[in-house]
Parts: C-alpha cells; structure tokens; sequence
C-alpha cells in the first residue's frame, strides 16, 4: 500500500478559531459547543518499539489540552475505533496499548472497541477476545460515572456524557457485529438494541471499526447489514465513526464520509478515518469533531499532535474524501429522536411447504462436478474455492415459482408492492458474495458445464449490476450464522409489471471469498428454516393490483 502524502499545515490560533469551539474567559461552555476525539487504528504504532511513543503523544495532546490548557476545545469525549493492537495474541503490544490509553484514565470519558486485529487470530471471530477483555473489558472502568455498561461478552459497551446542552450516549459495537460469532445471546445487535429501547429520549453515536469503506466508497457488506438491522430504524443514532479501511490508496487513503437517511428521512453522518498507512505506523494523526451548537455545524478535521499539523484538503478539493469538512445539523431537531415503528409484517410468504406453496427452486453450481443432484440437497455453499485443486467455485441459484396471478395466494400482475425480501438461513459463516438477477433459465438439474462454466453476469446470462452486496472479497467470517435478510423489491417488482421474466437470482462468491456461506435449502427437512420470499403491499395501490390489495386490507384488519 502506497503511503499517503497530503498536504499539511501548521495553522495560528486565529485559523484554528474558524473551525474550533474555543472557550473564552467566562463564556459558557454550553453555549459553544464541544469536541470529540476519534483514534482509528493503532495497531501500526503498539507492533513496533520504535513507534509506540506516538500513541502515548496522541492520549497525552488530549490529557494536556483539558488538563493543562483550558480544554479550548472543550473535549468530551474520546472514541478508539479498535485494532487497538497488530496481533491479539500479542502481550507486548497489549502492554503498549493499555500504557497509552492509561494516559486518558480520570481525564474525559471514552471508549475503545475490538477491531479485527484485537481477535485472538486476526479477522477470525470464532478465536475470541480474551485479550481485549482483561485489558479493555467493563472491570477497566469499574467505578466510572459515565461508564453505561457491557454486553456478556465485554466486547460490546455504551458510555455517557453531557456536552453543550445535551445528553448523549456512546455506544461503542465490535467488528463486524452483525456477525454473531461465536454465537451469543443476545447477539451485539440484540444487546444494541436493548439500550436503544430503554433510552429512546437519547441522541446516540455509534463506533464500530469496519463499516464504510473508501474503495469501493460506501458502506461494507457487514456496514450495510449494520444500517439494516439497527441504524436505520433508530432515529436516536445520530452519527458512525468507523475506522479499519485504507483502500484507496494515494493522497486519498483513508478519509471518507457521507451522510445518509434513516427511515424517517432523516440524516445520519457515517464517516471513516484510518491513518495507519502514514510513516511511523499513522504519524499521530487524529480525528477532531467539533460540535459547534451556536451555529448548527459539525466540523471533522484531522490533525497531528506528533507534527502539530492539519491536514488542509477541503471538500472543494478531493469532495468526500476531505480531511476538513463540515456537516449542517439542525441540532435542536435531530438531536430530539423520533419514534420509527417497526417494519410491517409480511403480507405474504412464499415458502415451500407453507400454506401449501411449492414453488422454490434452488441448486448448488460446482466448477468442480459432481453438481447434477445437488437440487436435492438439504443446504448451498456459495464460496469461492470449496477445497478442491485450484480455484473451484459453487454458485447458488434460487427462484420462486407461481407467485403471480390470481387467488389469495398469489399476487395480481401490476400490483404496487412495498418491499420484497429472500431470506436465507445461513448455517456456516463466511466471505460472502453478489446476487444477480438471472437471464438465462435454469432447473434443478443444471449443472456448472450446461450453464457455460458457471453464470456469468455479463448482462447475457445474468445482470452485470448486482441486486445485492453481501460481506466481502477476503477469507474472514463477513456473514454469519442466521436469518439473512436480502432486499429484492425492484426485481419483484419487475416480475409483476411484465418487464423481466422470473427466472430467479444467481449468487456468485467473491474471487478471494474462499470462506462458503452455507444457507439451507428449499429441500431441508425444518420447513420453517427453508429459504422465503417475503412481500409486503400497501395499503393502496395500482388498479390491476386493487384486488389483491383489498384483500390484504381485510386481513389487515382482522388481526386488530
């Protein structure tokens, strides 16, 4: 990886004000804001003796700038966004890290998270946190006001603090946590969401280390399962700060940032920062987050307290990968959460023995053979080498059949519908892969070879722009075991308005994705776990679709 050369400057007090709360003698702190500090990725400093220093200057900038300074910036919070250390196993670096993080200890609040290098072996969730947990778990914080709590497993933690006229929470969520490896109840998603419960009144930021990415730019696999199954329905999270992704490379690696819209239209800042590409193992540099109230801003710049430098690269010059932005927030309006009802329950659910419904087909592809019966089996691995010599590929392929027409089983061609959703219960964890909407029929006793080597989405056999992107392109345990939703509203509604014939989806592993996803198959012996197409359909909707609509009014209805 190339390292990153950015433009730098070394800026008067005066500069600093434009984008820095800064307290005056007798001015109310609550009157002008506050800042939080954001620390991505240390692992590059703690696996080397020669750089270590740097991170203690990082805690130290901080402890000096409240402690010795004034806290001009008036200092909150502190949010460490994981890979605390290079090898979990690792106690030299552990010691390195606790060493550094100590200096904060008494000072401000903060947090610290796993990232994939924290897990026992690196990215490898099923090897544990035992490291992590004697040296970052709840006892660390055992008699601190602001410290919220733990989830059973101490990877999991939420802080408190009140800065510029509010209440916050932190809630701090390991890598991936969508990936519930090992299994545990409640799941870091479960537990998350029982603090969101039991404080709805609360504007909350969430860190988490792996969750938007610059390269491709937006969120991860396992960043948009995040936004899925918590972010999005909560109004109370506010803001993500991940840090683990340096893709891009260049003057740009690193930085990224976009904001987008909950369920209730309303905005959520994600933003990444990750710096260990720099000399040094990251050459100190740091986020600052200064929430200016008076003025309705937040402003994100990164700077150095080794160099004493910001970096000075503006939105006007590199757009969403700046080191220096800022972002409007109507702070009285978006910090006051609002309720999001949950999601509707289906309106129908086509599933191979329920209600009489039979129409799933699904298969297995191998490059490797073998592949002719594979309609029969009871599970499907999508991966992209399944064991055998060289690179040898499975595909999935699935499609529900009889699902239109008439009769209260079916939906009437036209219909408006609200959401479709194929949901997979996935059994083995894995990398992951792409789901495509077939162009080519197909049953369940196609093979790799009949189907020419495979599907390829080259908009001939399948569509070339993927309906869905699910974990990612390595070998770690990006998906995990459970109910995996998948979002296929815009395909349904293709086969209802006539203009894409129902052919099903292909999903294609990831070239390096040599960790197989395993869902169960519409021939499993648990009915309830076969894989479903799920539809919801509005209350109104199109005048060929009037029929089925009234219909599910009525049902509606009867429930009450």
């Amino acid at each position: 990886m190339s390292l990153r050369h950015r433009s730098v400057a070394i800026r008067a007090l005066g500069l600093i004000a434009a984008a820095f709360t800064i307290i005056s003698p007798g001015q109310s702190r609550a009157d002008c804001g506050f800042s939080m500090v954001a620390l991505p990725d240390t692992q590059n400093y703690v696996n080397n003796v020669n750089h270590a220093p740097l991170f203690t200057q990082q805690t130290q900038w901080v402890a000096d700038q409240i402690l010795q300074d004034g806290n001009p910036r008036n200092i909150q919070f502190v949010s460490h966004l994981g890979d605390l250390v290079s090898s979990g196993s690792s106690q030299t670096q552990w010691n390195r890290a606790v060493a550094s993080m100590d200096v904060l200890d008494n000072v401000v609040a903060y947090s610290a998270l796993p990232g994939n290098h924290d897990y026992a072996s690196t990215g490898n969730k099923s090897t544990g946190t035992a490291n992590y947990v004697a040296n970052f778990g709840p006892q660390r914080y055992a008699g601190q006001s602001w410290y919220g709590g733990a989830d059973p497993s101490g990877n999991n933690s939420y802080q408190r603090f009140s800065a510029g006229g509010y209440d916050f929470i932190h809630m701090a969520l390991e890598y991936q946590p969508s990936v519930n490896t090992p299994t545990r109840d409640p799941s870091p998603i479960e537990w998350a969401q029982s603090i969101l419960d039991a404080n709805p009144d609360t504007p909350v930021i969430l860190s988490t280390h792996e969750h938007i990415d610059d390269d491709p730019p937006g969120r991860s696999g396992t960043g948009e399962q995040l936004w899925n199954q918590l972010i999005r329905g909560n109004d109370q999270i506010f803001m993500v700060l991940n840090g683990h992704f340096h893709s891009v490379g260049g003057t740009n690696d690193g930085e990224y940032h976009q904001v987008s819209m909950n369920d209730l239209d309303r905005p959520v800042f994600e933003v990444l920062q990750d710096f260990q590409d720099y000399p040094n193992g990251g050459d100190g540099w740091l986020r600052l987050i200064d929430f200016d109230i008076p003025n309705d801003r937040i402003v994100f710049e990164t700077y150095s307290p080794v160099l004493d430098q910001f970096q000075t690269e503006t939105v006007n010059d590199v757009g969403p990968f700046a080191s220096f932005f800022e972002l409007s927030i109507d702070f009285a309006s978006r910090l006051t959460p609002m309720f999001i009802p949950p999601p509707p329950e289906p309106d129908l659910v086509f599933r191979n023995g329920v209600d009489g419904y039979a129409g799933t087909r699904d298969k297995e592809i191998r490059s490797s053979g073998g592949d002719s019966a594979n309609g029969q089996l009871g599970s499907i691995s999508v991966d992209g080498d399944d064991g055998s010599p060289g690179a040898q590929p499975n595909q999935g392929l699935i499609r529900f059949e009889d699902i239109i027409g008439g009769g209260p089983s079916r939906i009437e061609p036209g219909t408006r519908i609200e959401k479709a959703s194929l949901v997979l219960e996935v059994i083995n964890p894995g990398s992951g892969f792409t789901v495509h909407e077939l162009l080519v029929d197909w049953d369940e006793s196609s093979t790799w070879q009949e189907l020419g080597n495979g599907v390829q989405a080259n908009d001939v056999e399948a569509v070339a722009a993927p309906v869905a992107v699910l974990g990612s392109n390595n070998s770690s345990e990006n998906i995990g075991v459970g109910p995996l939703e998948i979002d296929v509203t815009t395909t349904t509604q293709a086969y209802l308005d006539g203009v894409l014939t129902n052919l099903g989806w292909v999903m294609i592993p990831y070239a390096s994705g040599t960790n197989g996803v395993d869902f169960l198959s519409s021939e499993n012996t648990n009915i309830l776990l076969r894989p479903a197409l799920q539809i919801i359909i509005p209350e109104t909707s199109t005048l060929a679709g009037v029929a089925m609509a009234s219909l599910i009014i009525m049902l509606r209805r009867a429930r009450v």
